[in-house]
């Protein structure tokens, strides 16, 4: 387990990124990316994929069935295009977020 209070910043980085999910590391951008890089870049913090670390969580999804009241527009360099009309019905699965990263999220 990682300890804030570690001499190593390696772990003090992986502590705060822990516990103060969304912000900077020791509430500066450019600690926490050179941090970041340098101990990728030394095989010291290894990157997990979030499809990986979801396959660990308790997700909860419900689904949800609506009808499109409006059409949905798409751009393109040449112009928008109607992706689709209304009146057509949707479905949507919603994922309970029980691990919010960032406060109000």
């Amino acid at each position: 387990d990682a300890n804030p209070d570690s001499e190593d910043i390696f772990e003090r980085f992986v502590a705060w990124c822990r516990d103060h999910p969304g912000e900077f590391f020791e509430n500066s951008k450019e600690m926490h990316i050179t941090v970041k890089i340098s101990g990728m870049f030394s095989r010291r913090i290894i990157p997990i994929k979030r499809s990986a670390m979801e396959r660990y969580t308790l997700a909860k999804y419900f689904p949800l069935s609506w009808c499109r009241t409006q059409p949905l527009w798409g751009v393109f360099a040449t112009g928008p295009f109607q992706v689709r009309p209304a009146g057509i019905p949707e479905a949507s699965n919603v994922r309970a977020n029980e691990c919010p990263y960032a406060p109000l999220h």
